[in-house]
Parts: structure tokens; sequence; C-alpha cells
């Protein structure tokens, strides 16, 4: 989810599809991007992956949400963010988070996100199994997920702003 940029790593997010559709046959994948369409169909087909990829075009507000709810994860394999509000937003939707290990990720996101090596695209594939594939320890990581997300708020954040430069 998010805009086509190559920060985003959805190149990596294709090529890791490719590894799990390879060792789960019912794998399918939700993108949600503002990716031309016919970008998105080179790339899918280049790595055989169009049968499972689900493409919807950029979407927002309840229409992005409701695709979020009948998810499994959010799989968020950039190679930078400030923040990352599709994550708290996916938490929010009671999903947990496969992402690269960014440093900034350790902080604002202690609990409710599995994380691999940046780059690792198998060790991205694996743990993307991995997690679909033992619901327990799945559904522990969107529980803690889920509550992490109550812990953030536009209200928070502006007071926290206001304590820093006031």
């Amino acid at each position: 989810m998010g805009r086509y940029h190559e920060q985003k790593g959805l190149i990596d997010l294709i090529k890791a599809a490719k590894i799990v559709s390879e060792n789960k046959k019912d794998f399918s994948l939700a993108l949600i991007s503002d990716i031309p369409q016919e970008t998105f169909a080179d790339l899918a087909d280049r790595y055989n992956v169009r049968k499972n990829i689900v493409f919807f075009g950029f979407k927002n507000g309840k229409d992005k949400f409701k695709i979020m709810k009948q998810s499994r994860l959010l799989v968020c394999p950039s190679y930078y963010e400030s923040f990352g509000m599709v994550i708290v937003e996916a938490m929010a939707c009671g999903l947990p988070v496969l992402a690269y290990g960014l440093p900034i990720y350790s902080t604002i996101y202690p609990v409710g996100m599995a994380s691999v090596e940046i780059g690792n695209i198998n060790e991205l594939a694996q743990s993307l199994l991995s997690l679909l594939s033992n619901e327990s320890a799945r559904q522990e990581l969107a529980d803690d997920a889920y509550r992490l997300s109550k812990q953030f708020s536009w209200e928070k954040t502006a007071e926290d702003i206001l304590r820093l430069i006031g």
C-alpha cells in the first residue's frame, strides 16, 4: 500500500511474492498503489505473479480500510520511512506488520511487527510464509499491533509537538 516510489520496495515485494507463490499456491497479495496499471502488469508478468496479486489501484478512506480488514497482514518493504502512517493504520485494523528492519521502527513500533534485514528478499518471503502458516504466531502479533495502535492519536501527537517546541 502506498505511492509508487523506489523507496517503497514494490519490486522487492513482487520478488518475494514469487517465492511465496511457489510454496503456497493459494497465496494472494492485495496491492493498493498509484502505480500505473501497465507498469504493474509488466512487473507482475516479469515475475509470473499476476495471478497472485489483486491490483486495486489507489484507494483511500473506507475503501482502503475495507481491504485492510479483509487481509491477514501488511507487508511493508520500504527502504526509508520517517513514521509509516500506513503501519499504524494497519495495526488499528488488527493487522500485524512484516517490514524491513528500519531503525525508526524499533522506537515507534516495538511490538506488533516482525522485521527482516533490509533488502533481504528471501528472508522477507520466508517470514511471510511463516506468518501465513502459523496462525497463532500471526494472531499474537496482530493482538500486539492492535493494542499498540491505541496509543496513537492526532491529539497526542499535537501535545508531543507542542511539548517539544514549547
